[in-house]
């Protein structure tokens, strides 16, 4: 009973003196009579000492399994998990918190704050040409106004906003001003004026007793040309920017208007009835070497080069409805762009030339509407019951 003493210092110091102590106490054992049985089995164990051994491994393996369990249980200490409280276990967001410190860390983690997403803002295109705008003129507001909208039709903006009539807007190079045609000051006849590209700086350039109408900006920014009735007919002439220096370029008794510079600056087109009918012609930008480019009995107006020189829009009622038209510069390779029986006037290439802007009545109402150069995919640009004409697409990017 002293192997399975409860304290230890009751219990046998080691295994062997266990051992000594239980050899004491075992009996003596007789010597075994001599074998009278064959001689294979005199080398058997006896039954009894194999039930003993038994038992002392038994007891032993008791014996040095509960000395190493109270053992351990002697020196165990008693350890309270650090858990963090219910407060600090809640979620950030519903805290509010952005940090959080954990337990016994060799030191401080800190979370990253998560930004509240915002819905996305919407942001309206700066008004200065450069975004690729188009300009143009309607009525819808009571009176001729000019107005800006992008090439898909949005974000429209009424830039003169005056009870006089304002036409015929055209871009400067650099889009950042607009030349336009107004009666504003109290005239009956219409100046040239110039603007922002937002509206604003308004400058009058022209002033005379005549008319004067259809700016259109020289490539490089320092000129103006236009069409006045300041000599008794109308004449293309050109200016600086500022309405100094001006100039005569034509002085024919019949009319020359609308004039359009070429991209190179070497040229100017514009329309005129000389040769008895409306055609397109070409002329130095000093008003010499006169060419007629469409030369056909029909009428041709409004020409507009593309932006890289190689093309000429023009609008034509040669097929007795007007109807936009391009061809070269020479007069070659000349294709009809749109068809129907509606009128189709006054077209303005994109900055990269890809599309044209023009003014149509297919819809029983003059609205602006935009085509692949070649005349395919037309898209309706404006929708409104009043008139809108006279596109203008700025230089853009």
């Amino acid at each position: 009973m002293q192997a399975l003493a409860i304290q230890p210092q009751q219990r046998f110091a080691d295994v062997a003196t266990f051992k000594h102590a239980l050899m004491q106490t075992r009996p003596p054992v007789p010597d075994p009579p001599v074998p009278t049985v064959i001689l294979r089995h005199q080398n058997r164990v006896p039954l009894w000492a194999g039930g003993l051994a038994a038992l002392c491994i038994i007891v032993v393996l008791v014996f040095l399994f509960a000395r190493f369990d109270l053992s351990i249980g002697d020196s165990r200490e008693t350890v309270t998990p650090d858990l963090p409280t219910a407060t600090e276990a809640m979620p950030q967001a519903a805290m509010g918190v952005t940090e959080v410190t954990l337990p016994d860390a060799p030191e401080q983690l800190t979370n990253t704050p998560i930004p509240t997403p915002f819905p996305p803002t919407e942001t309206t295109p700066p008004l200065n040409g450069h975004g690729s705008q188009i300009a143009f003129s309607s009525d819808r507001s009571g009176n001729d106004e000019i107005y800006v909208v992008n090439p898909d039709g949005t974000n429209l903006q009424n830039l003169t906003n005056h009870p006089s009539p304002d036409q015929w807007p055209a871009w400067s190079p650099d889009g950042s001003r607009i030349a336009f045609t107004s009666n504003r000051d109290g005239d009956e006849n219409a100046e040239i004026y110039v603007m922002d590209a937002d509206g604003r700086n308004l400058e009058r350039l022209t002033y005379h007793q005549a008319g004067d109408y259809w700016p259109a900006w020289s490539p490089d920014g320092s000129r103006i040309a236009f069409t006045s009735r300041r000599d008794g007919n109308r004449e293309v002439y050109v200016m600086d920017t500022d309405g100094g220096n001006l100039k005569r370029l034509t002085s024919h008794q019949a009319w020359d208007s609308s004039p359009a510079w070429s991209p190179d600056g070497t040229s100017i087109a514009f329309t005129s009835e000389r040769d008895g009918n409306y055609e397109v012609y070409v002329m130095d930008i000093s008003g010499n070497n006169v060419r007629n480019l469409t030369n056909h009995p029909s009428n041709d107006y409004s020409p507009a080069w593309s932006p890289d020189g190689s093309r000429i829009a023009f609008e034509s009622d040669r097929d007795e409805y007007e109807h936009i038209y391009v061809m070269d510069p020479n007069a070659q390779n000349l294709q009809q762009l749109t068809s129907g029986n509606a009128h189709d006037w006054w077209s303005s290439w994109s900055p990269d030339g890809s599309q044209i802007v023009f003014s149509s009545e297919r819809d029983d109402n003059a609205e602006l509407y935009i085509m692949d150069s070649d005349g395919r995919n037309l898209q309706r640009l404006t929708n409104h019951a009043a008139r809108d004409d006279a596109a203008a697409w700025s230089p853009g990017d």
